[in-house]
């Protein structure tokens, strides 16, 4: 069985803010190690807050698209519909229904 890693939203959050962070440098660099996987729905999370992390960051909105790019080039996305199949045992393992995606997600890979 190979490693593999599956990326919370909360990492990508911090690893934008931070851009030398350890979050910045897992997310760019271990990928290239062990395969990284996200379920689709991240993206949406983070464009739904792009004003928030622009304002933390310091960096513009056009600048937060191309880390984000560059972020999650590396990393393979796991779509709603391949992760729904999970969606009932993945809810077995988790207090708040809104990581249930990570576990499918991990459940997937």
């Amino acid at each position: 069985m190979e490693l593999a890693v599956v990326v919370d939203t909360n990492v990508v959050f911090a690893s934008l803010i931070r851009s030398g962070g350890v979050n910045r440098y897992v997310l760019t660099l271990f990928p290239e190690m062990f395969p990284f996987f996200y379920p689709e729905v991240v993206r949406k999370e983070i464009a739904n807050h792009i004003g928030e992390l622009a304002e933390k960051s310091k960096l513009t909105p056009g600048e937060l698209s191309i880390a984000m790019e560059v972020i999650f080039e590396p990393m393979a996305p796991v779509s709603a519909s391949k992760l729904s199949r999970y969606k009932e045992v993945a809810e077995e393992y988790v207090h708040d229904v809104a990581d249930a995606p990570f576990v499918a997600c991990a459940l997937d890979a």
